[in-house]
């Protein structure tokens, strides 16, 4: 399901552009609901209920990416772990019944500093046209949550955990955009829902990165899901 798909995509717009001096132009809204196919439960997720590895992309508009290093990973891992009462502490379960509107499949994000990314979500159209992100929802893994409220590390008044997206368009930044997944500056708020994160100031972007922010050292995860844009191409 994941493996190579961005090949096709390319290989379209190319076969597209091959039409002489026709013109192409399309513009439609984008869904990644990280939603699995009948037979890829059995094919691609094991016990823990996830899956990682270098091939992971999503469908023909954007790639997510990730980097596998022996047992660890970097970027995104796709998962259909949810875990609300926090029994297992999974670094790949949701904190929730389920993924967002109810459904089972999301991705888990990980930042992991001794995996280095050079982006983290590509737009591999970009040479052919834009891609403007809307938003998407987003939640704590059932680990980071069991981190922030009976670790050793657990937050007190003053602390926060905030996730930092990024878009990047020729090289240089179109803006960022912040949410608190956990915010105990001036009321103890750990975000327990899946909690829609909007991206549209970011603008057309070819990148998009995530930063991970905590005042104190918690598991560098996040959950996201349904991630939606527009995509409008442009051929002559």
């Amino acid at each position: 399901m994941m493996k190579n798909i961005i090949i096709f995509s390319v290989a379209a717009l190319l076969m597209t552009s091959c039409l002489g001096s026709s013109k192409y132009e399309s513009s439609y809204p984008y869904l990644a609901d990280f939603e699995y196919r009948q037979g890829d439960k059995e094919e691609y997720f094991g016990s823990d209920k996830a899956y990682f590895d270098n091939s992971l992309q999503v469908n023909t508009d954007l790639v997510f990416f990730t980097k596998k290093v022996g047992g660890d990973f970097s970027g995104f891992a796709w998962s259909i772990a949810a875990d609300a009462e926090g029994k297992e502490a999974s670094p790949f379960s949701v904190y929730d019944k389920h993924a967002a509107g109810g459904s089972e499949g999301f991705f888990v994000f990980h930042n992991n500093p001794t995996i280095t990314l050079d982006h983290h979500i590509c737009f591999p159209g970009a040479k052919y046209g834009t891609f403007s992100p809307v938003g998407c929802f987003i939640h704590n893994t059932t680990s980071v949550a069991k981190d922030i409220l009976e670790g050793p590390n657990k937050f007190e008044r003053g602390d926060s955990l905030k996730v930092t997206a990024t878009g990047i368009l020729n090289g240089q930044p179109t803006g960022s955009v912040s949410i608190m997944l956990a915010d105990y500056r001036q009321k103890d708020s750990l975000v327990t829902k899946w909690t829609e994160f909007k991206l549209d100031k970011l603008g057309p972007v070819e990148y998009i990165d995530f930063n991970i922010t905590s005042s104190k050292p918690v598991q560098q995860y996040f959950c996201i899901d349904n991630f939606t844009g527009k995509v409008s191409i442009s051929i002559k």
